[in-house]
C-alpha cells in the first residue's frame, strides 16, 4: 500500500485528469484538432510532460476522451 493511501491517489489522479481534459477543451476549441499540439495542453494544464503523457499517450487519445465523456 502507498504510503499516501488509496483514496489520495485516487483523488491526485482525478485532479489531474481534470486538468488535462480542461486544458485539451479550451486548446482544441480555441485552435481546433489540427492546430493543437501536446506541449500546448500540457502548458495550459501547468502538468509536466510525463504526467500528461502518462494519462495521455497522445493528442489522438485526449480527443477521443473528451467526445467520449
Amino acid at each position: 500500500m502507498s504510503p499516501r493511501g488509496i483514496k489520495r491517489n485516487e483523488q491526485m489522479r482525478a485532479e489531474a485528469m481534470g486538468k488535462i481534459t480542461r486544458a485539451a477543451l479550451e486548446v482544441f476549441a480555441e485552435y481546433g484538432y489540427h492546430g493543437t499540439t501536446m506541449n500546448q495542453i500540457m502548458q495550459v494544464s501547468g502538468l509536466s510532460k510525463g504526467l500528461v503523457y502518462h494519462y495521455f499517450p497522445s493528442k489522438e487519445k485526449v480527443f477521443f476522451y473528451l467526445i467520449d465523456t
